[in-house]
């Protein structure tokens, strides 16, 4: 796979909340989100909470780190060929 990092062309986490169970909802676009063909995937994540409980409380802060992939294509061959961006969103818990 062929990434070509870029760095502030428009991929960002839209909406990012914590559940309960350890989980997350994140909701991401990519620059190419107005040709339909939206994020190709998205890499690893790591999280930061400022409160330690299995279930933060409403009010408390959250970072998370993200990689977005979009205009992900084949060359013809196996390579797969892709644009990313590493985002940072901080919010808080919903």
């Amino acid at each position: 796979m062929h990434i070509k990092k870029t760095h502030g062309c428009g991929a960002r986490v839209v909406y990012a909340n914590l559940i309960p169970g350890k989980r997350i909802n994140i909701t991401v676009e990519s620059p190419d989100n107005h040709d339909n063909n939206g994020v190709g995937g998205l890499g690893h994540f790591t999280m930061h909470i400022d409160n330690t409980n299995e279930t933060p409380p409403k009010g408390t802060w959250f970072d998370v780190w993200i990689p977005i992939y979009w205009g992900c294509f084949r060359d013809g061959g196996k390579k797969m060929n892709c644009h990313s961006e590493d985002v940072h969103y901080r919010t808080y818990v919903q």
